[in-house]
């Protein structure tokens, strides 16, 4: 016989209301197995009569509640719940009724009455708490909207958490994610910049969030000033130095050579390691770009599918990769870099060759071959079923 876990709802409060797609965002306060949780719920307010059953099936399905086979969950209360669930939602969706043109149907207004109580405790509702307390439950709303990449909703927390507090640090790296998210840059420097000016001199994540936004605006003079206090300030720290060592990069000074043989020779692993995952390969430049299918792809680097494939799914190689065009570009020179360092560091154990004069023949070859193959395939009738044309082969020299 399966063992019944009960959830309790607590409180219920709305988080927005886009009446343009008819959806309403919650959250929600909940106690699982004696221990107290808050998450969110998405329901459409175009079926205001499946909304309460609908709600409850997220409360079921909500990220902390788990269970094994022999037991099953049940929510207390469970009739009594539906039936206030189905008032509170019948009351928010009949007072906006008049704004919602076009989002209910006939019927399910008609289905509507605006009597009922309001699901929320008022004795513990945000409005009643410390500012502290309102703090605390609104950065922790961010986080879980920005874990489910829900960055407009985040921003409208955060703009509601700074206005009670300022100087919140959590606040202001909330926002830079978000704004960075959205790839709106100067907002999530702006943003990263204030956190780290409230963090003091002694946290080392701000300054890491914040060069990476610098690199990605170009602007590595700022980086490496950030930097040169961020080694100022962490002298025993080898990833300042490797952050360093990208910016000379970027800046095209040799430098970074000497600071990457530099950390190489205290810790290989702590440079393999950046260089796989942080370390950016291209430099600004006006070199030719390269386009290649993956299969000029895998013969300009001399491996077999299998072989690229872990290598794109490893992330080592500089590529910018569509899955719906399917093509690779790469600038000539980013390829030349990413094969020496790598070289250099011993990031694979194999040596990958990535001249132009390589890139040209593994082209030619391929041409060649697909042509002898289509050749053979035209005399036996089987061209159009089994081969592209040699012409649809994609790769050119940009300008």
């Amino acid at each position: 016989m399966k063992r019944t876990i009960e959830i309790e709802l607590r409180k219920i409060d709305v988080v927005k209301c886009d009446l343009d797609r008819g959806d309403l965002y919650l959250s929600f306060d909940y106690v699982f197995e004696d221990k107290s949780f808050g998450s969110f719920s998405e329901l459409s307010i175009s079926r205001p009569d499946l909304m309460a059953s609908e709600f409850i099936q997220n409360l079921l399905e909500a990220p902390q509640v788990q269970t094994s086979s022999d037991e099953e969950i049940s929510v207390r209360e469970k009739d009594k719940i539906q039936i206030r669930l189905r008032e509170f939602f019948k009351r928010f969706v009949v007072s906006r009724a008049e704004r919602m043109e076009g989002v209910l149907t006939d019927e399910a207004r008609n289905n509507l009455n605006a009597s009922g109580l309001d699901l929320k405790d008022q004795s513990q509702s945000l409005d009643q708490k410390s500012t502290n307390e309102k703090v605390e439950i609104l950065l922790l709303q961010s986080k879980r909207m920005i874990s489910s990449k829900s960055y407009f909703l985040a921003s409208e927390t955060i703009q509601k958490i700074l206005k009670l507090d300022k100087e919140c640090r959590m606040a202001y790296f909330y926002k830079g994610l978000c704004h960075q998210a959205l790839d709106e840059l100067i907002e999530a420097a702006g943003a990263f910049r204030k956190w780290k000016e409230l963090s003091g001199k002694h946290i080392r994540e701000p300054y890491i969030f914040l060069v990476r936004v610098f690199i990605s605006l170009y602007r590595y003079q700022d980086a490496l000033e950030l930097f040169d206090e961020y080694v100022d300030n962490f002298p025993s720290d080898l990833e300042g130095l490797l952050w360093k060592a990208q910016i000379y990069f970027k800046l095209r000074q040799k430098r970074f050579i000497r600071l990457l043989d530099r950390v190489y020779l205290e810790n290989e692993d702590v440079v393999r390691d950046f260089l796989r995952t942080n370390w950016e390969y291209n430099q600004p430049s006006k070199e030719k770009a390269v386009w290649l299918t993956p299969k000029l792809s895998r013969a300009f680097l001399n491996m077999n599918k299998e072989e690229f494939a872990e290598l794109v799914k490893s992330r080592f190689l500089p590529s910018h990769f569509d899955d719906e065009e399917c093509r690779y570009i790469f600038d000539r020179e980013e390829l030349r870099n990413w094969s020496e360092i790598t070289t250099r560091y011993k990031l694979f154990d194999r040596t990958y060759q990535s001249s132009p004069e390589l890139l040209r023949e593994a082209i030619q070859t391929i041409r060649w071959e697909r042509k002898k193959g289509e050749n053979k395939l035209k005399q036996k009738g089987l061209h159009k079923k089994y081969l592209p044309p040699a012409s649809q082969t994609i790769f050119d020299f940009l300008n």
